[in-house]
């Protein structure tokens, strides 16, 4: 486990040091940089598994710090060290993307222990996440058919649509009027309920050409369809 501690205080980064070794005895190679600006030459060269980060520091201060450290490491879980309990900054710190947020006169090797863990653990969630979001959109824009998410109510979030008129539709009456949008909606409690995807034919309302819906369950009340 490599850590890097960006701290300008000598007896904080002192502290930290001696907390880390206390909850993980040599698990870990720590390396301290006091300034913003080495440190994320180092992020850069990829060289750290997590980053210790003060908020405050000569060449930085406040949320530019979490941005600048960020854009040098975009998967890289941060935990963010500051002196300060606000809590709006700690807000504001984590939708930047931070893993955790801790202030320092509170912080013993158990609490850091913890929050180094879940950090590491949250942030390959989160890229985990960010991959299964870029294969979906990836086959969604290799498909030639229209997709969309439907809701046990009708609702209507388009996903890929075939047809620029299709792209504004919020609910199925909208995008399959008629007999269609009743087909499918027949089929949403039965997919939902089974858990099992399934295939309906249906006749489009412009021209009665006929055609076929998969429908699959992606969440409790909703559904993945797909026209083709």
């Amino acid at each position: 486990m490599r850590i890097l501690l960006v701290e300008d205080n000598p007896t904080d980064a002192h502290l930290l040091q001696e907390l880390l070794k206390r909850a993980w005895g040599g698990e870990f190679e720590v390396e301290w940089i006091d300034r913003l600006a080495p440190a994320v030459e180092r992020l850069r060269a990829g060289w750290a598994d997590v980053l210790l980060l003060d908020l405050t520091l000569p060449d930085s201060d406040g949320l530019e710090t979490v941005l600048a450290a960020r854009a040098a490491a975009p998967a890289l879980p941060i935990i963010v060290l500051t002196g300060l309990a606000n809590m709006d900054l700690a807000k504001n710190a984590l939708l930047a993307g931070v893993q955790d947020y801790l202030v320092k006169d509170k912080v013993v090797s158990e609490v850091l222990l913890r929050s180094l863990r879940y950090a590491i653990e949250r942030a390959d969630l989160q890229s985990a996440l960010q991959q299964r979001k870029a294969e979906m959109h990836a086959l969604l824009e290799a498909m030639p058919d229209t997709a969309f998410r439907l809701r046990r109510g009708g609702g209507v979030r388009m996903l890929k649509d075939s047809e620029a008129s299709a792209a504004a539709a919020t609910s199925i009456e909208e995008l399959m009027p008629g007999e269609a949008g009743r087909t499918i909606m027949g089929q949403l409690a039965e997919v939902l309920a089974s858990g099992e995807p399934r295939a309906v034919s249906y006749r489009d309302a412009a021209d009665a050409s006929e055609h076929v819906a998969h429908i699959a369950r992606c969440a409790l009340d909703d559904v993945i369809v797909v026209l083709r």
